[in-house]
């Protein structure tokens, strides 16, 4: 089966399609305010009806083929339903998208209610290789990506860590800018740029209240790395960490500038929506966090394993031509808060 990453693209798990949204067989898909502040949500299938409760926030429905449980009304107990096409689940949640990759919430700034959204972790082997699978067709691409004829993972030289069988949780690395943006939208999702899920001005990319990937890694500018203001070598997966490099990802010493942010710093640096040019292949676009390559400081050019705080040292810009598919390069997905069942 074949996609076009252009538009809206559909959403398939394994050669078959994957319906999104609210009820199939004649079932409602419901969704219910929760009392004391929380949120309870359930979508119904085969005729059901959803049951919904009080309380803390409680998610129901299907979001990736499997069944989420209710949460309990007073004095009984709540039903599940799986959710099915053309519905929404009422209230916003961050999406998980296609590869059921889990978000984190981002608050964004006074006076600005709500957040955005980014992967927890930054994408892996075996979710490049659902994309793959579905033999997505180049077309629909944006005009600077005209060069990427193919979104397969360059496999030669030093680029040997995709392998989605034996090295699954590995990062995703030796993709392009193009291949790394054309999987996000396959999942529902975009590559990090601006708060508002736009391209970031590169300008811009040290300024907590417009960039969406700096202000997750530096807890809105307040940190130097994700993990606080003093390096430690043996936090995230950098040149002087004596562990193997690349590691699985999520690797859960190197957390923060959020709780549950993993890899932010080290391991494979990300791709971001961000570039000096739209012209091409030869575009200098923004990759972030520094690599297993990378150290504490910026050195002759080199990206360093900061977020590249403007708090305690000189921010420093790393990019790579639009067409770099480098072992050391990866990335992860933002998204915007949605009420459908993605």
């Amino acid at each position: 089966m074949t996609t076009t990453i252009g538009g809206d693209a559909g959403a398939f798990s394994n050669g078959g399609t994957l319906e999104l949204g609210g009820a199939p067989s004649g079932g409602n898909s419901g969704s219910s305010g929760a009392s004391n502040g929380g949120s309870n949500q359930s979508g119904a299938a085969n005729g059901g009806n959803a049951a919904s409760g009080s309380g803390g926030k409680n998610t129901a429905g299907t979001q990736n083929g499997g069944g989420g449980a209710a949460g309990a009304p007073s004095g009984g107990a709540g039903t599940a339903g799986s959710a099915g096409s053309g519905g929404s689940s009422g209230a916003l949640h961050c999406p998980d998208g296609i590869t059921n990759r889990v978000s984190q919430e981002v608050p964004l700034p006074p006076p600005a209610a709500g957040y955005y959204c980014i992967d927890q972790a930054e994408v892996r082997n075996r979710d490049y290789k659902l994309f793959l699978d579905q033999q997505p067709g180049t077309g629909g691409q944006s005009a600077a990506c005209g060069f990427n004829t193919s979104f397969l993972p360059d496999t030669t030289g030093q680029c040997d860590q995709y392998d989605p069988t034996n090295k699954p949780n590995l990062p995703i690395a030796c993709v392009d800018w193009c291949d790394a943006a054309a999987f996000c939208k396959w999942d529902h999702k975009h590559l990090c740029g601006n708060l508002a899920g736009a391209t970031n001005a590169p300008a811009d990319f040290a300024d907590a209240s417009k960039d969406a990937w700096y202000r997750a890694c530096s807890h809105a500018g307040d940190l130097d790395y994700p993990y606080g203001n003093a390096y430690n070598a043996d936090a995230c997966v950098g040149v002087d960490n004596s562990a193997v490099h690349p590691l699985a990802s999520p690797h859960t010493d190197c957390v923060g500038g959020y709780d549950a942010l993993y890899d932010m710093s080290g391991n494979v640096s990300e791709w971001e929506d961000s570039c000096l040019g739209i012209s091409g292949a030869s575009d200098q676009c923004l990759d972030r966090g520094g690599s297993y390559l990378d150290a504490n400081k910026s050195v002759a050019g080199m990206p360093s394993l900061q977020c590249n705080s403007n708090v305690h040292g000189t921010a420093k810009m790393a990019t790579n031509a639009r067409s770099t598919r480098s072992a050391e390069i990866g990335f992860r997905c933002c998204s915007e808060p949605t009420s459908q069942n993605l």
